[in-house]
């Protein structure tokens, strides 16, 4: 079962990856739904149950948030009750000192996929990641700890080709 874990988690890493490149909102919460199934099983066969709580939790909000409208009052509701959730799961699971940046990394992603937009959550990226690189690393997954700096290069990959490149073309 630990093979099949670590096979989920070095797949995830490459979902992971594509997600800051994408340009719209549909295909990145698609991308984000994708790796979110891939990590749950990947922290489910490590034992890490905050993270799959948390996981859960993102994969949800993807599924929510891909067909709400974050300007109205339900969108704005939606916001609060996802971040209560993981609070709470955060909170059921806990699991050590550690469990915070589950948390933290999760409330993060849910204020950054809840904007829905790309540029942002790419610049989100960076402390998302660094607080699930300190979960995924205190729980013993080299995968997490890869993904995270991936996804770091990854996002800076698309801050540098969409973000720059339409600030010169307005110019």
């Amino acid at each position: 079962m630990m093979l099949v874990g670590k096979i989920a988690g070095y797949t995830a890493i490459v979902a992971s990856v594509l997600i800051y490149q994408q340009k719209n909102k549909r295909n990145l919460l698609i991308c984000k739904a994708v790796t979110d199934v891939l990590w749950i099983v990947h922290y489910l066969l490590l034992g890490a149950y905050t993270g799959v709580v948390v996981t859960c939790v993102a994969l949800v909000r993807e599924v929510v948030f891909f067909r709400s409208d974050r300007h109205n009052k339900t969108g704005k509701l939606i916001l609060a009750c996802f971040l209560f959730i993981s609070v709470a799961c955060s909170a059921f699971t806990w699991g050590g000192i550690f469990s915070v940046f589950a948390m933290l990394g999760s409330m993060l992603s849910i204020v950054s996929f809840w904007i829905g937009e790309p540029k942002v959550s790419r610049i989100m990226a960076f402390p998302i990641s660094g607080c699930m690189l300190i979960y995924g690393v205190s729980n013993g997954s080299v995968a997490v700890l890869i993904n995270e700096v991936l996804v770091m290069v990854s996002s800076a990959i698309g801050i540098m080709k969409h973000d720059r490149k339409k600030k010169t073309d307005d110019l």
